[in-house]
């Protein structure tokens, strides 16, 4: 070893110079303890990462995306002049889903009529986008999944119907679902049909009162702690993942050193 022929080498105490030749000497040995001890360390450095990215993310889907108390579900036999009461009575926001198909995957499209400001999306920022009328608005997988942005077309085609719609991407936003989001008018210039199903309104939920247009009302904290129960289960495997991920470097750094030990010991 080069430099064991240095000053410097031989100041050093015994054991850092005994070390530095056991590695020198057992390259595979010392090859195995990085490998494993780095190994390790990525498990629990990515299960805390884990944690804090969906922390933040539920933190902001929480604060800004979800800018209403209740949310109404109407009754699928509900007049469409008895939805829009229902939307004037609680002064919310409204919405619809349909199930589409693009190019061969099932996406939910969803379709609001926002003008208390009580549905929110954001972007890759986390900054609100203002949903506008000209496009549709794609969740990032989606986006990623087929090479989408700003500015390029896609098409849709409704389930049960031969009709196609082709859409103009408006922009790109964050979700915890993939789904295509449009403005009620960009649907109805299309000639897209649905019915609203939902309506999100500052109203608490025991406001709400029974009728047979609603079929239920789900409040905010309902979805909150939902997905702290969701949450809490994803603490057990985080916790499960870390002490594995110690308990194994321990067992590592043991019997590397007990192995080093041995033929220290047999070679004094």
């Amino acid at each position: 070893m080069l430099v064991e022929r240095t000053r410097l080498f031989h100041r050093l105490p015994f054991g850092t110079r005994w070390n530095m030749r056991d590695i020198v000497r057992h390259k595979s040995r010392t090859a195995m303890s990085l490998v494993g001890i780095i190994g390790c360390t990525v498990l629990v450095l990515a299960s805390f990462g884990m944690k804090d990215t969906m922390n933040a993310f539920l933190a902001m889907y929480y604060d800004n995306g979800l800018n209403y108390s209740s949310r109404i579900f109407l009754s699928e036999t509900a007049t469409e002049e008895q939805r829009r009461e229902v939307i004037e009575k609680y002064k919310g926001d409204f919405g619809g889903s349909v199930s589409v198909q693009m190019e061969g995957k099932t996406v939910s499209l969803d379709i609001y009529g926002i003008t208390h400001d009580k549905i929110r999306i954001m972007d890759e920022n986390t900054k609100k986008i203002e949903i506008r009328d000209d496009g549709a608005y794609l969740c990032m997988r989606l986006s990623e999944q087929f090479g989408l942005s700003e500015g390029d077309t896609f098409s849709v085609s409704p389930f049960g119907t031969d009709d196609v719609y082709t859409m103009k991407v408006a922009g790109v936003f964050r979700s915890v679902s993939e789904n295509i989001i449009i403005s009620e008018a960009y649907a109805d210039s299309l000639k897209i049909p649905y019915t609203v199903d939902s309506v999100y309104t500052d109203t608490e939920k025991g406001a709400v009162e029974a009728s047979d247009v609603i079929r239920s009302v789900q409040s905010k904290q309902m979805i909150m702690d939902s997905f702290e129960a969701f949450l809490s289960i994803m603490d057990t495997m985080i916790y499960l993942l870390v002490g594995g991920a110690l308990l194994l470097g321990i067992i590592v750094l043991y019997n590397l050193g007990t192995m080093s030990y041995t033929e220290r010991y047999r070679e004094m």
